[in-house]
């Protein structure tokens, strides 16, 4: 094949290349990144209090008297001030600016923050237990509202107390201080749970997005069951509804669902751009973007509002997978000297996860794949020059739609998991593209667009199940079955499609000869079910079709590419800085991407590339994106993940401190 040649397993380049100049950032795991994530989740607590008090004291005839108003604000000031103290204790700790963490103390905290969660719900519980009391002591004569104080602290204490308690409250002729005590915790109970149920009318902006205006329906048809699915917590816009509970369990549930919508709506999503110099590129300015799927992305593309509609400025955040909408998606791309040398679709997996009814959970993953596919037609559209085409039912435009994700669908994690395993929603994400086969109508604006699809989906599992780490099942490799049943129907369409490309006179003989030498390579890595895992860098074959999609895509913009993992933000972000890497290597070298053979013998080459990869995964903005989701800067990526010889110490850094999250 043509290209630079091979000298002493070493691609000679064809210009000499720049020099690092990193993004005078902060260290992921300093000090002050660990101060700011504190506050960051403390910030979440302090909001669900404020979320509770306005529930508890909106209006409603039992809160008519402000005295009982009063007293409940003056139980969520305690409750707050309360939480203040438990931060001040733990911020304390982290008062040397520039020092950084060890993996000792970065395990410290996470188990201090999983206490506080344990203290939060704690906290809430008590504001809960006196905000009923005080509820209820407004039904009662002032001088049984000692008594009653009495009761209600037995029955929320629970035990064998308080079930003979309860049996005497049905005895009133024996017991009518009991019996005129449980009326009155009933009443207090049933305000508090009344308060939960309040529809969400006349919000202002809320009703402004189609996303916001769901929720509000399916709320207003059953808020039991709204609230139920979301784990007792349903957000709408800046407003929540909170199941009443005083089960500790259930509250820190609360507290977790809470997180995950609060941060989907409070978070505006923005642009996140980046201009890199870097050590394997040609002279030229070379720049990284993640443009969110909300208002952003429509900016971008010059159209009128289609995902601002959905998510306006924000975006559904990693941990939240209560709606039926695509989950941590963007457009990234890379340029240089504006030029677009790659770009594809990032998200989360496309699977309603939580959904135990199959047919729902069904036609959400199909909603959340056909919103994906949309962004990928706008990407077409945008393309040709945001002409849009005219199509019709019988002559649609064609598209191929490359599907590259990164779980593991091994068994024992589904009979460990269940429905919430990947294997279980890799084939929701696997079926709902599926579905989408054939021609599909879209509406973009006032526009209606006629797509035949044709979906490929793939998966290559890049953690410890499916490289071979888990040293208890001697290394056994996990899901590989599963995935190269998959893997060998979506590599037929792909070969037809190249065949098709190598064929084609009208293409200039480089472009061919740089698809060619690619196909190869990755034909040779597709051998076995295993053999992507050969080389080293279990990424490199699905960041190598994700290139391939961009070089066919390039002769009719028919060729589109979505890559995930179940988060969007971790193994994600580091296909997104490899593929790009990939990009960069090839562009030193004329544009032809070095083989895994290449790869292989050549430890200059691994050397190359590693520099550029860890340049891109540390300033490409992949440490931000995670940011968004979490509060934390950092890939949550296990040893697996440190191909060709990463150091430990650059490892730590991508990591950050993302092993202090749950998701």
């Amino acid at each position: 094949m043509g290209g630079p040649s091979i000298s002493g397993h070493r691609l000679t380049p064809q210009e000499d290349a720049g020099t690092i100049q990193s993004l005078p950032v902060q260290s992921t795991i300093s000090q002050e990144s660990a101060k700011q994530r504190v506050e960051n989740y403390f910030g979440h607590h302090y909001d669900m209090l404020r979320a509770l008090e306005s529930q508890s004291t909106s209006e409603s005839p039992a809160l008519a008297s402000d005295h009982v108003k009063n007293s409940i604000k003056q139980i969520y000031e305690t409750a707050n001030q309360e939480l203040k103290k438990i931060e001040a204790t733990i911020t304390r700790q982290l008062n040397e600016p520039g020092k950084t963490l060890s993996q000792k103390e970065i395990k410290n905290l996470k188990k201090e923050l999983q206490n506080v969660e344990k203290q939060t719900a704690e906290i809430i519980h008590k504001t809960q237990v006196a905000t009923l009391t005080e509820i209820a002591k407004s039904q009662v004569t002032m001088d049984k509202r000692a008594s009653l104080e009495v009761y209600i602290k037995t029955i929320t204490a629970g035990g064998w107390k308080a079930k003979i308690l309860k049996a005497k409250s049905h005895l009133p002729f024996f017991f009518p201080g009991a019996y005129e005590a449980s009326k009155a915790f009933k009443t207090g109970k049933e305000t508090l749970e009344a308060q939960s149920r309040k529809s969400f009318d006349n919000l202002k902006g809320a009703d402004q997005l189609t996303s916001h205006q769901a929720i509000q329906k399916e709320f207003a048809t059953d808020a039991v069951k709204a609230l139920s699915k979301r784990a007792g917590v349903v957000a709408h816009g800046d407003a929540f509804r909170f199941s009443f509970n005083l089960d500790r369990k259930k509250i820190r549930k609360q507290i977790k669902s809470f997180h995950a919508q609060n941060i989907s709506q409070k978070t505006e999503r923005k642009t996140i751009e980046h201009a890199i110099t870097q050590p394997v590129s040609k002279p030229g300015k070379v720049t990284t973007t993640i443009v969110p799927l909300n208002s952003e992305f429509d900016k971008s593309k010059g159209i009128t509002s289609v995902f601002g509609r959905i998510f306006g400025s924000a975006g559904l955040s990693s941990m939240n997978r209560f709606e039926p909408h695509v989950i941590n998606a963007a457009e990234t791309g890379l340029t240089k000297d504006g030029k677009l040398l790659f770009t594809g679709l990032r998200h989360a997996i496309l699977s309603s996860k939580l959904e135990k009814d199959p047919e729902l959970r069904a036609e959400n993953s199909r909603a959340m794949a056909k919103e994906l596919v949309q962004a990928a037609v706008i990407q077409q559209i945008s393309g040709q020059g945001g002409a849009f085409p005219e199509t019709s039912r019988e002559h649609p435009f064609v598209m191929d739609f490359m599907s590259v994700s990164l779980v593991t669908p091994d068994l024992l994690s589904k009979l460990k998991d269940g429905d919430i395993s990947e294997r279980v929603m890799l084939k929701d994400q696997e079926n709902a593209l599926k579905s989408l086969s054939g021609v599909q109508e879209f509406q973009i604006g006032d526009k209606t667009v006629f797509v035949q699809l044709n979906p490929m989906p793939f998966n290559y599992g890049v953690n410890a199940g499916a490289v071979g780490a888990i040293k208890p099942l001697l290394k056994k490799k996990l899901g590989l079955d599963r995935q190269h049943v998959l893997n060998k129907e979506s590599f037929k369409k792909l070969e037809a499609r190249v065949g098709s490309f190598l064929t084609d006179d009208r293409l200039p003989p480089s472009q061919r000869e740089h698809v060619e030498v690619l196909w190869k390579d990755i034909q040779e890595m597709s051998k076995t079910k295993s053999s992507y895992l050969k080389g080293g860098n279990q990424y490199e074959l699905g960041a190598k079709l994700l290139i391939l999609s961009n070089l066919l895509n390039r002769t009719d913009q028919g060729s589109k590419c979505a890559f995930n993992c179940k988060s969007g933000k971790d193994r994600t972000g580091e296909m997104d800085a490899m593929v790009k890497a990939f990009v960069l290597i090839g562009d030193r070298y004329g544009g032809r991407i070095p083989t895994s053979q290449e790869f292989r013998t050549s430890e200059a080459l691994r050397a190359e590339f590693l520099e550029t990869l860890l340049t891109l995964l540390k300033e490409g903005g992949g440490l931000e994106w995670a940011s968004l989701n979490t509060g934390v800067r950092g890939y949550k990526l296990s040893d697996e993940a440190k191909v060709w010889g990463m150091k430990d110490e650059d490892f730590r850094e991508i990591q950050g401190l993302s092993k202090m999250i749950e998701s």
